[in-house]
């Protein structure tokens, strides 16, 4: 009798925390009108690091996206069709701002996004030797 007790809590609490992974996973892409979701975010290469917070809000079938830095500026704006998975960039930090560098930083972020969707939380483009790092952060007020 004790056995079979303690194999319905086990089973319960294998239940209980399978939902809350579905639950947390399910909160890494905005889906629905109006909801945020926010990721600490880095870009390394050997001779660089871009870090701070990516923030996405969903509009429709558009994803609206801000990557600004630890001090408050802006990196990069852009804006993710889902339906048809095209990315377009609205701003991007002057340094950063050459045809060849958009060019890459829009495929990449087209990568990015479909990551994300998927729970992914990297992604490397090895041809440019970039790696990017997402991480869920619930740490950030709403």
């Amino acid at each position: 009798m004790m056995l079979n007790s303690l194999k319905s809590r086990i089973v319960i609490l294998v239940l209980c925390f399978w939902a809350v992974c579905q639950w947390a996973a399910g909160q890494s892409f905005p889906e629905k009108e109006g909801e945020r979701v926010y990721y600490d975010f880095s870009m390394r290469r050997s001779d660089m690091e871009l870090s701070g917070i990516c923030i996405l809000l969903c509009s429709g079938d558009t994803v609206k996206a801000s990557i600004v830095n630890n001090f408050g500026a802006t990196l990069i704006d852009y804006s993710y069709d889902t339906k048809k998975s095209k990315i377009k960039l609205h701003y991007v930090f002057e340094k950063l701002n050459k045809w060849y560098i958009r060019r890459v930083l829009k495929r990449n972020l087209k990568k990015i996004m479909l990551a994300m969707r998927s729970g992914e939380s990297s992604y490397k483009d090895v041809r440019h030797k970039l790696s990017y790092t997402f991480i869920l952060n619930h740490d950030i007020e709403k």
